[in-house]
C-alpha cells in the first residue's frame, strides 16, 4: 500500500507541474527527502501491527516530515551571508587568448542554484566564482602546461529556504570571454542558468539529474556542438534569432515543446528553416529520459 501511495503522489506532482500549477523545480526540492521513505517503511514494519489502521502510519509520516523540514530547511537567517569569491588568475607573463586550444571548465554542482555567464573581458582572471549559503566543499583552480583544467565542485549538504522558494545556496561563475573554453557541467538536484552568450566556446557538455536548466546558446560565428543528457529534468534551450540550429532529440518519456515557427521537424531532428544558408550554426544533441524539453 505504501509503495502505491508513493507512485500516486509522484504521478500527481508530475501532472500538476506539467499543467503549470506547481513550479518546474518541485522534484528538485523533494529529492533530498527520499531517505525518509525508507525510514518510514522500516518504522512502520517494526512498531505498527499489520492489521492496524492507517491513522498510525499517517501520524508517523507527519512526524518524519516535520523532522525532515527541520533538517533540510533551516531558517532563512542560516542561509543569508556574505559572498565568498574564488578566482583563477591569468598566469604571470601570459596573455589571452592563449595558444592552447581551450581551457576545460569541469563543474560539479549539487543542491544549489548555479549561474554561468561571461565576465568582463578586462578582468585579470580566467574565471571568477562567487558563492554563498553552504560553503564550497572544493574549489580548485589549476593552470598547468599539460592539462589546462579549472575544476569547480559545489556539493551542498542539504537544501535551504529563501524568499522565493529557490535554493539558498548559490554559485555564480564568470568566465573570461577572451579565452576559449570547453564546458563539462554536471548538475544534480539543482537549478542551472547557463548564459553562454558572449563566451568563446569549443564544446559544451551538460548532464542534468533531477534538476532544472536554462541554456542561452551563444551566437558565435564558428560551428559549435552542444550535448545535453538529462533524467527527470526540465530543460529549456533559448536559441538566438540570428543562429541556426540542428537539434537531435532522443526521448523516452518526455514532453517536448518546440517553436514551430522557427524549427521544422525532419525525422528525429528539429532544424532551423534557414540552417543551410546560415553562417552561425549550432548542433545540439539532447538525450532526455524523463522530463520536459522546451526549445525557443
Amino acid at each position: 500500500m505504501s509503495s502505491g501511495l508513493v507512485l500516486i503522489a509522484i504521478g500527481l506532482l508530475w501532472l500538476l507541474r506539467n499543467l503549470g500549477i506547481l513550479p518546474g523545480d518541485v522534484f528538485r526540492l523533494i529529492l533530498p527527502w527520499w531517505p525518509l521513505l525508507l525510514v518510514f517503511i522500516g518504522l512502520k514494519a517494526i512498531f505498527l501491527p499489520r492489521r492496524s489502521t492507517s491513522m498510525g502510519a499517517l501520524l508517523l509520516a507527519l512526524v518524519l516530515l516535520g523532522v525532515g523540514y527541520l533538517v533540510f530547511f533551516p531558517t532563512e537567517q542560516g542561509v543569508s551571508g556574505p559572498w565568498v569569491t574564488t578566482t583563477v588568475p591569468i598566469p604571470i607573463g601570459a596573455s589571452l587568448p592563449r595558444e592552447v586550444p581551450h581551457v576545460v571548465l569541469n563543474a560539479n554542482i549539487a543542491a544549489s542554484s548555479f549561474y554561468l555567464r561571461a565576465g568582463d573581458p578586462a578582468m585579470p582572471y580566467l574565471a571568477k566564482t562567487r558563492s554563498r549559503g553552504l560553503p564550497l566543499h572544493q574549489t580548485i583552480g589549476a593552470w598547468g602546461a599539460q592539462n589546462e583544467v579549472i575544476g569547480l565542485s559545489h556539493l551542498s549538504q542539504g537544501l535551504h529556504r529563501s524568499n522565493l522558494g529557490q535554493l539558498g545556496s548559490q554559485v555564480v561563475t564568470e568566465l573570461n570571454p577572451k579565452q576559449a573554453f570547453a564546458l563539462e557541467i554536471l548538475v544534480s538536484a539543482a537549478a542551472a542558468d547557463l548564459d553562454l552568450r558572449g563566451l568563446n566556446l569549443t564544446e559544451v557538455k551538460l548532464r542534468l539529474d533531477a534538476g532544472q536548466a536554462t541554456l542561452h546558446l551563444p551566437d558565435q560565428l564558428q560551428q559549435l556542438a552542444i550535448a545535453v543528457e538529462a533524467n527527470a529534468a526540465d530543460v529549456k534551450l533559448v536559441i538566438p534569432e540570428n543562429v541556426a540550429a540542428r537539434i537531435r532529440i532522443d526521448s523516452e518519456a518526455a514532453m517536448v515543446v518546440v517553436d514551430e515557427r522557427r524549427f521544422e521537424r525532419q525525422g528525429e531532428f528539429f532544424v532551423s528553416r534557414e540552417y543551410d544558408q546560415s553562417a552561425r550554426r549550432i548542433l545540439v544533441s539532447v538525450d532526455l529520459a524523463v522530463g520536459r524539453l522546451r526549445i525557443e
